[in-house]
């Protein structure tokens, strides 16, 4: 069985999936009040129903399509099984590729041969068998291939680093000292590096400079200590080759900015953990890692970069690192607004607990964009254009209902958060 959101895995995908894989079973799909059963005959359509209308056509069936793949959220499920005696004797084997075409003009494939072997299909194993007879674009290849290790769960979730695992431990524990987390993070060169780096940081216009770690630990605090810790051990360059080495370094700078912005926003908004929203932004788009770890795997060694390669990847990325998220935080046992902003950060409205952080790392994510897409010289001048009001009234302001006191006091301190997250990314 296979199961999942369909805000987080396009229903369109799931169709395709199970027509390129050539499943027999039924799909169904939840979208209260309505509920979509889709019967599939080794990868063709044998009949629809809608809540309880059965389809009995072609063009019934084309109807029932239009309307469901403009359904944005629901829960949907996928069973291999035998087709009720009903729809068996009923079958209108309907390819798909043709009502798609119809419905949304997609590019789809050519009928798989019925003589190839069908135990395990994979997306993988169709193209190879049938890549001379397809119209697929390297976009819909790639998507797709990626789409089937996804619903197969064929991918891995990277393990945690081992001091990022320390530190979540250790600040479980409000009363933790400074020499526990001078302990913790010494036994990490890159983790003391950056720490000493930023305490002695011309940001900070301290005249003496501090030599020891515990002197640095003591200059900046715990809050910040642990955070750069954090931003240190989870955005450490991993060995060997990446041709998604620059997409990787622009996300992660895109985090670290989020991180910090969504830390203020958390502390001005009032009785919020800024330190818990920190994590939340820090890792709202830590999905997009691991799906540009899964795509070089799909494209195998010999890929080399180029741009309809990067236009493919991100659109990929873009659809799918929701759900790729909360698998990742689900792993890792992160606290639980952290894993609901990895999953429903572009879609607060079906976050089910935790909406202030999930709306805290929406908010954040909109300004570090805002700001990352502006030349630093120009930054504070277009910040004066922006009302106090108007930044309160946004959707995800409201969650947490910020005041536009705060929210002056929050586009005030963009400049220097920005500069102090692009610090840590100095080498």
């Amino acid at each position: 069985m296979i199961q999942g959101e369909i805000y987080t895995f396009p229903l369109l995908d799931i169709i395709q999936w199970v027509a390129l894989t050539e499943r027999t079973g039924e799909l169904t799909v939840e979208h209260s009040p309505n509920r979509l059963a889709i019967f599939f005959s080794a990868g063709k359509i044998a009949a629809t129903a809608f809540d309880l209308t059965d389809s009995d056509s072609a063009n019934s069936i084309r109807v029932m399509l239009t309307e469901a793949v403009r359904w944005r959220w629901g829960q949907f499920e996928f069973r291999d099984s035998k087709l009720p005696q009903k729809v068996a004797s009923t079958n209108l084997n309907l390819p798909v590729e043709f009502l798609l075409l119809d419905i949304i003009g997609v590019s789809q494939p050519t009928e798989a041969s019925n003589d190839e072997e069908r135990s395990e299909p994979t997306l993988s194993n169709w193209m190879e068998v049938n890549a001379p007879n397809t119209t697929l674009t390297l976009a819909d290849t790639l998507r797709l291939k990626v789409a089937d290790r996804l619903l197969r769960e064929d991918f891995k979730v990277p393990p945690m680093p081992e001091v990022t695992a320390k530190l979540l431990k250790l600040t479980r524990d409000e009363n933790f000292s400074m020499d526990e987390l001078t302990d913790t993070v010494v036994t990490d060169p890159a983790i003391v590096a950056m720490i000493m780096r930023y305490a002695n940081s011309a940001l900070h216009n301290y005249e003496q400079e501090v030599k020891t770690l515990p002197s640095a630990v003591q200059r900046l605090g715990t809050d910040q200590v642990v955070n750069i810790s954090l931003a240190a051990s989870l955005g450490a360059r991993q060995p060997g080759r990446d041709i998604f080495a620059a997409n990787r370094k622009s996300l992660w700078t895109h985090s670290l900015v989020t991180a910090a912005f969504a830390g203020s926003v958390a502390n001005r908004a009032g009785g919020l953990d800024g330190n818990l929203a920190f994590l939340c932004g820090l890792l709202m788009d830590f999905g997009m890692s691991v799906l540009y770890t899964l795509i070089q795997d799909v494209l195998g060694h010999g890929a080399v970069r180029d741009p309809a390669l990067e236009e493919s990847a991100a659109e990929i990325v873009k659809v799918y690192h929701q759900g790729v998220g909360r698998s990742v935080g689900s792993n890792w046992r992160l606290p639980e607004a952290v894993v609901e902003s990895m999953a429903n950060h572009h879609n607060l409205e079906v976050a089910a607990t935790e909406r202030e952080y999930v709306a805290i790392a929406a908010l954040s994510d909109t300004l570090a964009t805002y700001s990352l897409n502006r030349p630093r010289a120009e930054l504070e001048e277009a910040l004066t254009k922006i009302r106090p009001e108007d930044l309160a009234a946004h959707p995800a302001a409201r969650f947490v209902n910020l005041q536009p006191k705060s929210a002056a006091k929050i586009l005030n301190d963009i400049p220097k958060l920005l500069d102090q997250s692009l610090q840590l990314l100095a080498d």
